[in-house]
């Protein structure tokens, strides 16, 4: 799996992580969504990856993806940020994840 940034989501994501230690993780979030192929993508700072946890190939930044949760996206993916809102859009040359994702500090 590869995920691409463009420079406004990388520099979105970095001034979130701030001076904090702390990992960007890729997940399908489904909590309140029905059952467990129901969800959204979602991005969280976490303090640490888990023995769940693999590493996306970025050259940009360092993020995670929870093994479990491969098989809801593409091997190819892309994440641009609204540079008014700041809120980030998750693509693959496929289709578009979201163009709501949220980045939330679970740290």
């Amino acid at each position: 799996m590869r995920m691409h940034f463009t420079e406004h989501a990388l520099q979105t994501i970095k001034r979130r992580i701030g001076e904090t230690p702390g990992n960007v993780k890729l997940i399908y979030d489904t909590d309140g969504c029905g059952c467990a192929v129901n969800g959204v993508p979602s991005l969280w700072l976490v303090n640490e990856a888990t023995e769940f946890d693999r590493r996306i190939d970025s050259d940009d930044l360092s993020i995670w993806i929870d093994q479990r949760h491969e098989v809801f996206f593409e091997d190819t993916l892309h994440m641009d940020a609204d540079p008014k809102t700041g809120v980030f859009k998750l693509s693959s040359p496929q289709q578009i994840y979201g163009t709501n994702v949220q980045l939330t500090d679970k740290r």
